[in-house]
């Protein structure tokens, strides 16, 4: 795949930010671009947390897949919109943490949008190659 079939972060994010809850395949797009191995234990309990609908679950664990260095530091609802803040650990040993906060209706969708606002550098196939990748005939809807 080269670049241009690439796109970043801000795309997933600015399409979940359109939607009034999270898409199943918003996840999955979400989870690609984080490198899950579907075949893990991981990524099997991942695939059963989204068929069975249990898309916070599966927004959570995704959170904990990116290492110690990313933890939920607090979830909150304010003005009908949940808001979930990720702390980020520095890699470097610095103490400073850093706080990547999101904003939506759905709080599934706040906990991933906080989580892809901390990964600026993930990239995520966009439909046809992770529908082939993923899914096989599955079918991509954002409404």
């Amino acid at each position: 795949m080269d670049k241009s079939e690439d796109t970043d972060s801000s795309v997933l994010i600015g399409r979940i930010a359109c939607v009034s809850r999270l898409l199943d395949h918003q996840l999955w797009q979400a989870a690609i671009g984080l490198s899950l191995d579907k075949s893990s234990a991981s990524g099997r309990r991942f695939a059963r947390l989204v068929e069975d609908g249990a898309l916070l679950e599966a927004a959570v664990l995704l959170v904990g897949l990116c290492g110690p260095s990313r933890s939920i530091a607090s979830i909150a609802m304010s003005g009908g919109n949940w808001v979930c803040v990720i702390g980020e650990q520095p890699a470097n040993g610095d103490a400073t943490t850093r706080i990547h906060q999101a904003e939506h209706i759905d709080l599934a969708a706040a906990v991933l949008v906080a989580l892809l606002s901390s990964r600026p550098q993930m990239r995520c196939s966009p439909h046809d190659a992770f529908r082939r990748k993923m899914q096989g005939d599955f079918h991509h809807h954002d409404i």
